[in-house]
This record gives C-alpha cells, sequence and structure tokens, in this order.
C-alpha cells in the first residue's frame, strides 16, 4: 500500500499536448478538450454539441463560440494559462490527502490503483494510470451500498497527443469578432422554420 497522499506515478502534465476529457455520469456524457502549448492554452466545452464554445489564451484571452461562429476578446488581461490548466492530472486526481492508493491489477501499459480515505465504506474511487503516457487516464467513481457496488460517475482522457494541432490556437477562420457581451449570453433554442 502506498502512503497516504502519495502517488505512485508521475502527476506533472506536458507542456505541449493536446487530449479530450470525458465525464460520464447518470448516462450522459460530455465532452471537453484540452490543448497546451507552451504558454498558450485552449478548453472547448460540450465538443460535439450547439453548446461547442472555447477558451482561447494565446496574445488575448478570447471566447469563441462555434454553433453561432463568433468570436469576443475577453476583457482584462489574459488569464495565466499556466495556473488555470496547471496539471491535468488535478482533473483525474480529486483524492484528498488522506487518500491511500493500492494495486489492484495491470493490463499492458495500464496500471489500476483503488483509492481509498477514511470513510470509503460507502464509496470507492479506481485510477486508471498509462505508464506509456506518463498520466492518469481514468478516474470511476463507484458507490457501494446493500451488495451493490455501482459505477456514478467517470472521467476520461482520450486521443491523447504530445503534438497539438497548430490550427487549436488560432481564431477561426471566418469567424466574426463579436462584443465580450454577445459573444458570452446564449440564445435560446433555435426552432426550426
Amino acid at each position: 500500500e502506498i502512503p497516504a497522499g502519495k502517488f505512485p506515478f508521475k502527476t506533472k502534465e506536458p507542456e505541449n499536448f493536446q487530449c479530450e476529457i470525458v465525464e460520464t455520469g447518470a448516462g450522459v456524457a460530455r465532452r471537453k478538450r484540452l490543448a497546451m502549448k507552451g504558454p498558450w492554452s485552449r478548453l472547448d466545452l460540450d465538443v460535439g454539441t450547439n453548446n461547442h464554445r472555447a477558451i482561447l489564451v494565446t496574445d488575448n484571452e478570447y471566447l469563441i463560440d462555434i454553433d453561432r461562429r463568433i468570436y469576443a476578446e475577453v476583457p482584462g488581461q489574459p488569464s495565466n494559462a499556466a495556473g488555470r490548466f496547471s496539471d491535468l492530472t488535478r482533473e483525474l486526481l480529486l483524492a484528498s490527502p488522506r487518500t491511500d492508493l493500492e494495486e489492484i491489477g495491470r493490463e499492458g501499459s495500464i496500471i489500476r490503483f483503488k483509492a481509498s480515505t477514511d470513510n470509503s465504506e460507502r464509496s470507492e474511487v479506481v485510477i486508471h494510470y498509462d505508464t506509456a503516457i506518463e498520466l492518469p487516464v481514468k478516474q470511476e467513481f463507484f458507490s457501494i451500498g446493500d451488495g451493490q457496488r455501482t459505477l456514478t460517475f467517470s472521467i476520461e482522457i482520450v486521443n491523447f497527443s504530445l503534438e497539438p494541432e497548430p490550427g487549436l490556437f488560432e481564431l477561426p477562420a471566418g469567424f466574426r469578432k463579436v462584443g465580450y457581451d454577445e459573444a458570452a449570453s446564449r440564445p435560446g433554442p433555435r426552432r426550426e422554420p
């Protein structure tokens, strides 16, 4: 058993990468895309839906609405991308300092760990760590009750690459620049004519 608060693997993200993060709970999956290239960053939310929006941080910070084909500069100074997105693994390692990790299996480059805390009789967390990319790639949350172990939520990294697509850090061609308030507001559902 690994001492509490210590991870038996690296937990620092690479400087350049892109990946998708899939959060699944209650039968609903939500996709995000995260890309970093040095000080630049891009976070896409609700990828593949009409609500697909992106926050791009390069020389300035931009809010991009993919469906409406608009973008706006975010007022003020650009966010510190490193502080904002530091440690992709934080998204996968929501463990408290009292967390103990126990290796429970291996398959290919994936090592599975069971994470437990002082009050873990009613829940369990399984972390999947990929030795090939040296990052945690999946976390599963289980509830335990009445002799049943039920998956309630999972978060997974997919389509990981150390070479982010260069176009992700450019404003999309053909998109119209608007004021921030317009880009930040979401119109109601569109009705088909």
